[in-house]
């Protein structure tokens, strides 16, 4: 999907997480990481995997080589991530990537399938997706 990894290890991602904490902090936000129980659902908006998270709401940036995802809007760390199976997920990022940048949403949290993807690119004009 779009968008560029500013760090390249999960454990970079959790450091950046701690230095994220401290600076809202440092600026008199009330802000720390909080480990959550709960379990936030992957989907793709605007060509970047996110999550809503179910503490306040905000968007949760997720990768799929992190088992673990952070909102920093209120510090809630999840550790609990519904992903689709990897080869459905291989299948959807393959048709997403034959829309434009503005149209690249699938949300498999709601039941909307890959062939669903594939039905809305035909409908729209998109090129045909190989493999």
């Amino acid at each position: 999907m779009q968008g560029a990894a500013p760090h390249e290890t999960p454990e970079q991602v959790r450091a950046f997480w701690e230095l994220f904490a401290e600076s809202q902090r440092k600026v008199g936000r009330p802000f720390k990481l909080t480990r959550s129980r709960k379990r936030l659902a992957a989907y793709v908006s605007d060509g970047r995997w996110v999550a809503d998270c179910p503490e306040c709401r905000g968007g949760v940036g997720l990768w799929r080589e992190n088992e673990e995802a952070c909102c920093l809007d209120c510090g809630h760390v999840y550790s609990s991530i519904d992903w689709p199976d990897a080869s459905e997920v291989d299948e959807a990022e393959r048709v997403l990537a034959a829309r434009p940048t503005t149209e690249l949403h699938w949300r498999p949290d709601s039941g909307e399938t890959v062939d669903d993807l594939k039905v809305e690119n035909l409908k729209h004009g998109y090129p045909p997706v190989s493999g």
